[in-house]
């Protein structure tokens, strides 16, 4: 194989995962009023991490620092996240989670998981134990390369 072969399937993994788990159900999704795809990652990202700075979302979303301050001010205005300045740097920007941005997290998880339930029926008891069992292999080496390349993960 070439090099560019070589990493042919790396950018199709990247595309069939992105599509078939959150693409596609963020397209057929009925968002409450207001919400759309990135609002609602970034309620996921604190969900999974609690109070972050504007600036580690930012890049977890990959969007400029200039383009995520709108975001961040929708979301506080919606009440789903309350915005406020680290205790240890006042420059510094965090934000976290209401009670309303939690329940609304809690619900889309759920519709999301079935929505992933139903698209894994088309494949059988067996080639769902062997689909998790190499998703699993492949983030224990991606683990490894991080690691190996000093790169902080999303959720390290």
């Amino acid at each position: 194989m070439t090099e560019q072969e070589d990493l042919l399937p790396i950018f199709r993994l990247k595309r069939d995962i992105s599509e078939i788990y959150f693409k596609a159900f963020f397209h057929n999704h009925e968002f409450q009023e207001g919400m759309n795809p990135t609002l609602m990652q970034t309620l996921i990202y604190l969900e999974f991490m609690g109070s972050s700075s504007m600036t580690r979302i930012s890049q977890i979303l990959q969007l400029e620092k200039g383009s995520f301050t709108p975001v961040a001010k929708r979301l506080v205005d919606m009440g789903y996240v309350v915005k406020s300045r680290n205790e240890k740097d006042k420059r510094i920007f965090e934000l976290s989670l209401t009670p309303r941005g939690k329940a609304l997290v809690k619900e889309f998880k759920r519709e999301h998981g079935d929505y992933i339930h139903r698209s894994l029926s088309a494949i059988s008891e067996e080639e769902k134990k062997e689909y998790f069992s190499l998703i699993e292999e492949l983030n224990r080496m991606n683990r490894k390369l991080r690691k190996e390349l000093g790169i902080k993960g999303i959720f390290d």
